[in-house]
């Protein structure tokens, strides 16, 4: 199985990281967890950094071994293209 996290490092998506988390704890599932950076934000490349690596300690957490990847640009059409690429079973938001 294989499962996309997009994380915008929010409350609600920590939230979802961790019911997510828990859900698939044991199902040995393949995870990517994405941020996608628009190039006209407040928001520093460092902060984004932050972001998915707080992700990753969350479903580490819940046994999980997610990697982690960093897009560039518009955020729906880059989690489309995503999620379209990688052929996920499931999408989590």
């Amino acid at each position: 199985m294989r499962i996309l996290f997009a994380t915008d490092g929010q409350n609600h998506s920590e939230t979802a990281l961790h019911f997510a988390g828990n859900l698939f704890s044991a199902s040995g599932a393949e995870c990517i967890v994405i941020h996608v950076h628009p190039s006209e934000s407040n928001e520093t490349i460092e902060d984004a950094k932050k972001h998915l690596v707080t992700a990753g300690r969350i479903l580490t957490g819940y046994s999980l071994r997610p990697a982690l990847k960093l897009i560039m640009g518009d955020i729906i059409p880059n989690i489309i293209a995503e999620a379209q690429k990688g052929v996920y079973d499931i999408l989590v938001l």
